[in-house]
């Protein structure tokens, strides 16, 4: 069975009757502040359809795009189909292991570990028994669905001798800087979200570990990254396009903001704090479920919750931050339901 995920709009336009183009879609977290690709890039783009491009893993050609990007050590990054084929990788890199993870959490954490022996921990509270239990420990920063980011350096400080496997696919939406390569650390990236190319599935991992990394390179399946997602990033991984990108997201972040502050004048709503693209609201009254049907009848998709772990059931709806009119047209869908 796949985890439940947001963005299928196929399924809810089936259920509902809508066309796509239609429907507002504030279930899925991607910088809907940059525009699309435009049709003339992908002219130039769809030759690559017709080939295999480098098997090698990761797509060597890629690794050196994203390590010229960041500044990274080349040795250091691995390549992948999104961040969530990292996060399958490492989980056959430390299969057997005794594996934590932070909850609420990214569902796919607990699908990619089940064949490990795992457990829960809850993120806001310090528990000192389970972190000793473990030998890896995973949580998201910003994580999903709350968008808060963690003291990893403390962390690592308190509870030595760890594995930390640190989800920051959507920390180019944070104010805070991405983590760096460091020992007994594995970072997980994505440009899906944020470059808001999820079909083209790339993402990467950062590690210092070369042992680990060379393993993971024996795991990974030739041609994970496709050439489409590799001639993209020939085309676009420079730093021209990440300005580009990084200015869209500063205009997320700010519209974010107002969005919140908005929210928090309804008296049935608790509106969470989140260093990402999205927030958690919380209802104070009432169903999640009815007011997820309630805009749903409105044609505004928002992403059900009830599938993570560690928030109370029918409480909480995740909102994506989407444009100025896309998210007054939110709140208004918000005002009906609570002033009915």
């Amino acid at each position: 069975m796949q985890a439940e995920h947001g963005g299928d709009l196929a399924v809810f336009c089936q259920q509902y009757g809508f066309r796509q183009n239609e429907v507002l879609d504030f279930s899925s977290n991607l910088n809907w502040f940059l525009d699309e690709i435009d049709d003339a890039t992908w002219l130039r783009l769809k030759a690559a359809a017709g080939v295999y491009g480098q098997a090698g893993a990761g797509a060597d050609g890629v690794v050196t795009k994203i390590a010229d990007l960041y500044a990274y050590d080349k040795n250091q990054v691995l390549a992948t189909a999104g961040s969530i084929e990292a996060i399958y990788l490492t989980a056959q890199l430390f299969r057997q292991r005794r594996i934590l993870i932070g909850e609420p959490g990214f569902v796919d954490y607990r699908r990619a570990f089940r064949k490990s022996e795992t457990r829960a921990w809850d993120l806001a509270i310090e528990n000192e028994a389970a972190l000793q239990w473990a030998e890896v420990v995973i949580f998201g920063s910003p994580n999903n669905p709350n968008g808060q980011r963690y003291p990893l350096a403390e962390w690592r400080r308190r509870w030595p001798g760890k594995i930390w496997l640190v989800d920051e696919t959507f920390v180019d939406f944070s104010k805070q800087p991405p983590s760096a390569a460091q020992d007994q650390v594995i970072i997980y990236r994505s440009f899906t979200k944020s470059w808001s190319i999820p079909g083209l599935r790339l993402g990467f991992l950062l590690c210092s570990n070369q042992s680990w990394m060379e393993e993971l390179r024996w795991l990974q399946a030739p041609w994970s990254v496709s050439a489409l997602a590799q001639a993209w990033a020939g085309e676009r991984l420079n730093q021209t396009e990440k300005e580009r990108v990084d200015r869209a997201i500063e205009h997320q972040i700010r519209e974010r903001d107002r969005l919140m502050e908005s929210l928090r004048g309804f008296s049935g709503l608790r509106v969470h704090d989140s260093d990402a693209n999205f927030f958690l609201i919380e209802l104070l009254q009432g169903s999640a479920a009815e007011l997820w049907q309630s805009l749903a009848k409105k044609s505004l998709l928002t992403r059900k919750v009830d599938d993570f772990g560690n928030l109370t059931k029918d409480r909480f709806l995740r909102l994506t931050v989407r444009s100025f009119e896309d998210n007054e047209n939110l709140i208004k869908g918000l005002r009906d339901y609570f002033d009915q």
